[in-house]
């Protein structure tokens, strides 16, 4: 599947349900909070260069909050952690076949949220955005290197810091009276390194309010 493919569904992952939907309620009548927060878990799987180098999965944490301007849309910050390996054909292929390999990814963007179907129930929203992502790749040897498409080594590993951007969308669904919802989300984050093509899927599940 091509990053393009990919992102084509995500994008009618999110926006589609609001389109199959023909009766909705009284916007007045929801449920609004200005301030918003939210924690949740999930996988990803690493695209690109990356694909090769790390494990295809990884476990990913988010935590964020934001601040809704309306029923409709909403300026968060999220900050996501992606854990992975380094798959042992990789390893046996540095010099001194290190034992071990680590990939840490960590992320921070500002994402205009837009809620495409409000209801009391349950809501679609799409998000984008701009931020920051740090990718590190460590090694149980100090002394191997990990050698990415293009001749580039990493001594050890290796950290680097990129601008990135995100996209994508999900679903929220009440809990309970007091605001709390349960959501469902998928996003394509891409890192703007010169050096290294990296790009995540996440998909991730938690609590907002």
């Amino acid at each position: 599947m091509t990053i393009s493919t990919l992102c084509r569904w995500i994008v009618l992952l999110a926006v589609l349900p609001g389109f199959v939907v023909f009766a909705q309620e009284n916007p007045q009548k929801l449920e609004f909070h200005s301030c918003t927060g939210q924690i949740g878990g999930g996988f990803a799987r690493a695209l690109g260069s990356d694909s090769t180098d790390l494990q295809n999965y990884g476990g990913v944490f988010e935590a964020g909050g934001g601040f809704a301007i309306n029923r409709r849309f909403a300026f968060n910050l999220n900050f996501m952690f992606y854990a992975s390996g380094v798959p042992t054909s990789v390893l046996q292929q540095q010099q001194g076949s290190p034992q071990n390999g680590s990939a840490r990814f960590y992320s921070t963007f500002l994402e205009p949220t837009y809620i495409i179907y409000p209801s009391r129930k349950f809501n679609f929203y799409g998000l984008g955005g701009f931020g920051w992502l740090r990718r590190s790749v460590k090694f149980s040897n100090p002394g191997n290197s990990l050698v990415h498409p293009g001749g580039v080594a990493l001594p050890g590993g290796g950290s680097s810091d990129a601008g990135a951007f995100d996209g994508g969308g999900g679903v929220n669904v009440r809990v309970n009276h007091a605001g709390l919802r349960a959501y469902v989300e998928a996003r394509y984050v891409h890192g703007l390194a010169r050096l290294f093509d990296t790009s995540l899927v996440p998909i991730t599940a938690g609590f907002r309010w």
